[in-house]
Formats: structure tokens, sequence, C-alpha cells
């Protein structure tokens, strides 16, 4: 090869070699450049976020200082007014000024406070005391062992933790005016609330149902109605109950409102609860009692009829006790009970069961009229309130004595 020939191609090779350090440079300095394009990104994102935290920040101290300037602009009346809106988005417990929170509780004067409190404290102690009373009786009497007082039990027992769990948070809030604790404390009170009410009507459905059948099948029911099926029973009650109650504490609720603890008003949550815990066990005991009394009426008559037949039989026999053959009997004006032989009458053993039935019933009835008179008006509002804000879209101003007073009402049937 000539020395030309190698000459150009150690120029060819040089050339090629740096176009290649060339490249590579440019390759460098573009990665570099993308490099700090991305880290410049990412501090503009950074800082985008954080303006947008701070935007929020800045937001929620607006709403902060609009809720203090709405609250100090406002008089104690205006401020008491809007906390029982219960409207979370403008107005807490919180944002009120600390000389309008005594107001709160200010529409009870001193002796009305302790009036009420000893009142209805007295009367917590009472439904604790009567329920643990009768839980000791089925417990230490043998006679009163029986399977169907399993049901008594289980409703003395949701009675008795009505007045230890639920009544004194209840009186304590009715008197302060406020809920005086957190969310825990309000999501437990709640959920007992639930619970032990709910059970307490399931408990009386239960009573129903058993009741019905030992009247509608007296003989196929004594062979099934053992301590372990009414064992069952009352799982299911307390199971039923639980289903109820347990949903809020998973956030099927509304926001924590500092100072108001009540019932969710979500739609859903009230048909729910109020149909599961209220209407179908009532529409239950209405259809049961209805029969009950019915064929109890069918019992009394036939009763009767068969008491007419068999002291006319006895008059019978006795007359002809009495009389010699042949004579004819004649009614004498002059007559005296000396005159007439002593006689007992005594009761059939089936007679005084269905007496003993029959009162039973009187009393479950007057229990039933009691129970429904008292939850109705409470459960009417229950599902009428969620059913006006979702058509309305806005919540109900209900009065809050209203809803107090047939709360209390319903909390009665416990007391």
């Amino acid at each position: 090869m000539s020395s030309s020939a190698i000459e150009f191609a150690a120029s060819a090779a040089s050339s090629i070699g740096q176009t290649a350090l060339s490249a590579a440079a440019t390759a460098s300095e573009s990665s570099v450049t993308r490099a700090a394009a991305a880290r410049a990104a990412l501090a503009v994102s950074s800082t985008s976020t954080a303006g947008a935290m701070a935007a929020m920040a800045a937001a929620v101290n607006a709403t902060a200082t609009a809720t203090t300037a709405l609250s100090a602009n406002l008089n104690c009346e205006d401020q008491l007014n809007l906390f029982r809106m219960k409207n979370i988005s403008v107005f807490t417990l919180h944002n009120m000024s600390d000389d309008c929170k005594p107001l709160l509780s200010s529409r009870y004067d001193i002796p009305a406070k302790v009036f009420i409190g000893l009142f209805l404290s007295i009367l917590a102690s009472g439904t604790c005391f009567g329920n643990v009373l009768v839980i000791m009786a089925v417990g230490l009497v043998k006679k009163l062992q029986n399977p169907s007082n399993l049901l008594i039990v289980s409703l003395a027992s949701s009675d008795l933790l009505v007045s230890v769990l639920v009544l004194p948070i209840a009186i304590m809030t009715q008197l302060l005016g406020y809920f005086p604790f957190g969310e825990v404390v309000c999501d437990f009170f709640i959920s007992c609330d639930v619970l032990l009410c709910s059970s307490s009507i399931l408990n009386l459905c239960a009573i129903s149902i058993d009741r019905y059948l030992v009247i509608t099948k007296p003989f196929e029911y004594a062979v099934k109605r053992t301590p372990t099926r009414m064992g069952l029973m009352i799982a299911a009650v307390w199971l039923l109950s639980a289903f109820i109650s347990i949903p809020p504490m998973f956030g099927w609720k509304e926001q924590f409102v500092p100072g108001y603890c009540g019932y969710p008003e979500l739609l859903g949550y009230q048909i729910y609860a109020t149909f599961g815990a209220f209407y179908l066990p009532l529409i239950i005991m209405l259809v049961l009692y209805g029969n009950i009394f019915k064929l109890a009426r069918k019992m009394a008559k036939a009763d009767e009829k068969q008491k007419v037949v068999h002291i006319k039989q006895e008059d019978k026999n006795l007359i002809d006790e009495q009389l010699p053959n042949g004579q004819t009997a004649r009614p004498s004006m002059q007559s005296s009970a000396s005159d007439l032989p002593k006689r007992s009458v005594r009761q059939p053993a089936s007679r005084k069961k269905n007496n003993s039935d029959s009162k039973a019933i009187k009393t479950l009835g007057v229990i039933m009229g009691c129970f429904t008179l008292c939850w109705l008006p409470f459960f009417i509002i229950q599902i009428v309130v969620p059913i006006y804000n979702v058509v309305q879209g806005e919540k109900l101003d209900m009065n809050p004595n209203v809803f107090e007073f047939f709360l209390w009402l319903g909390e009665s049937i416990f007391l």
C-alpha cells in the first residue's frame, strides 16, 4: 500500500474518532440537560404541592377566621341556634364564644337541673335494681327456671345494660345541653344505645313468638321448647342487634361534630336500622298478638259454655238425689242456703292453665301497647328527617326539645 493511501486512512480514522468523541460529549451534555430538566420539573412540582397545601391551609385558616368572625358578630342566641342546627360546615362547639357555651344548659335553672338530675338518676337506679332482681329471681328460684323465662332474663339483661351504659351519659348530655366527650366515646355511646334498644325490642318479639307457639301448638311446641332452642333464639336476637348497631362504627355515619352526638341521619342507614330494629318486629308482634287475642277469645267462650253445661248437670243431679221417686221439684222462695247440701266445684287443670295463659297474654298485651306508644313517635322522626333532608337538599331544622321529648319517651320504656 502506498504512503498516500496510509495517510488517507489515518486521516479518516482520526476524523471518525473525533466525530465519535463529539457525539459522545453531545449525548452526555443532553443527558445532563435532561436530568437538570427533570430536577427542575420535580422542584416545580414540589413547589406546586407546597403551594396547594399552603392554599388549603389558608382556606382552613380563612374558614376558621370567618367562623370566628361569625361568632364575634352574632349574639349568643344566634350562636346557639347555629350549633343546634348541627351544620358541620358552618358552626361547631369549638367556634362558639366562651361566654356563650354555658348558655347551652341555660334552659334549666339550677333547681330544675337538680330536680331533673335526681329524678332521672333515681329512675335509672330503679331500673338497674329491678332488672337485677328479675335476673336473680330466675337464677335462684327453681320454679322459675323454665325455658320461656330465659327470654325474660335476656330482656332484663338488655334493660339493665341500658341503665348502666346508656342512661348516665344521656342524663349528663341532657343536663349540660351538649355532648361533653369526643368521637370515640360518641361512637361507643351510640353503638351501645342502638344495640341494647334493638335487643330489647327483638327480645319482646321473641317472647311474642314463644307465647304464640305455646297457645297455638301446645303439645308439639312443648317438646321443642328446650333450653338449647331458647338459647339459640336469644343468640339470634343479640346477633341481629349487633348487625344493626355495628355499621356506624365502620364509617356508615356522618362526620363527628364536637359537642353533638346523635344517631346518623343518613337515609340508607336509617331505613336499614329502623326497619330492622322496630318496624319489622312491630309488624310481627301486632300480627301474632292479634291472632293470640282472637284465639284467647274463642277459648274464653268455649270455657264459658262448658261451665254453664257443667253447672246445669250438677243441679240436675242434686235435684234427683234430694227428691223421692215420682215427685216433682217446685222452687220455693223461702228456701235458704242452709237447706242445700254443701258442694265444692273444682276447676279442671286445663282451665286453670288457660286462665294463667290469659293473664300472661293480657300482661304482655299491656306491655306491647306501652311499647308501641312510647317508641313509635321516635322512629317516625328517625325515618322522616332523613327523607326530608334528601328530598329538600338541606337539613330539617327541628326543635331539639321535640326530638329529646320523643327520645326520652322511648327510653322511658326501660325505666
